[in-house]
């Protein structure tokens, strides 16, 4: 799960901006488990709470409200509506902005996730990631475009977004065995890499030793 912090604005750093910072860490630091994605979602409705007319602190709960709803954690009424007014609120405070962008792209994409809305979504992300080269752009790419199938372009985005697991089995399903194998040799000696090495071995590959 990527962090919300898009490129900084000229306003002061808020106590709502300090605890959507927070937010965010948690995310990058322990990923989409449920247990901190309850955290950063309470950090974020504090922030809010604090302060609903930036669209630094909405654009980035917006974001964390799609990621509960994707992840499955709360696909309630309340919490799609809820994603969906952030969003908006932060496009209608700064329609130019990355942290609003960014949002109303991962709403469509997570929070709505019908093919018309992952299309929109993906071309959104494509320009984020254009300009500012941010990693969670990226991740955030990686994952519509494998929801779309497009395993291979997945890939290469997750590689750009320097998560070579998510890579790996991306590049697995696009049958392209030897980028599979590059990921897997790059990867740490934990289980998620045992687990990628055995599926190549399955499907074939040569032996990663």
């Amino acid at each position: 799960v990527p962090n919300a912090a898009g490129p900084a604005t000229a306003r002061p750093e808020s106590e709502a901006r300090q605890l959507m910072q927070r937010a965010t860490e948690i995310l990058e630091r322990s990923g989409s488990k449920r247990e901190s994605m309850d955290s950063a979602s309470e950090l974020a409705n504090r922030a809010v709470g604090l302060d609903s007319t930036d669209e630094e602190v909405l654009g980035p709960a917006a974001r964390i409200d799609a990621w509960m709803i994707y992840m499955g954690y709360d696909r309630s009424a309340e919490r799609r509506q809820q994603a969906q007014q952030r969003a908006a609120r932060a496009m209608a405070l700064a329609p130019d902005s990355h942290a609003a962008r960014w949002a109303r792209a991962v709403v469509f994409a997570f929070a709505d996730g019908s093919p018309a809305m992952l299309i929109e979504g993906e071309r959104i992300l494509r320009s984020l990631a254009a300009e500012s080269g941010n990693k969670s752009v990226f991740t955030d790419l990686g994952t519509v475009l494998r929801d779309e199938n497009k395993f291979g372009e997945a890939a290469v985005v997750f590689e750009r977004a320097d998560d070579p697991a998510s890579a790996g089995w991306n590049y697995l399903s696009a049958h392209r065995i030897d980028d599979a194998r590059r990921m897997a040799l790059a990867l740490p000696r934990r289980p998620d890499a045992l687990n990628l090495r055995i599926a190549i071995e399955w499907w074939g590959a040569e032996d990663l030793t």
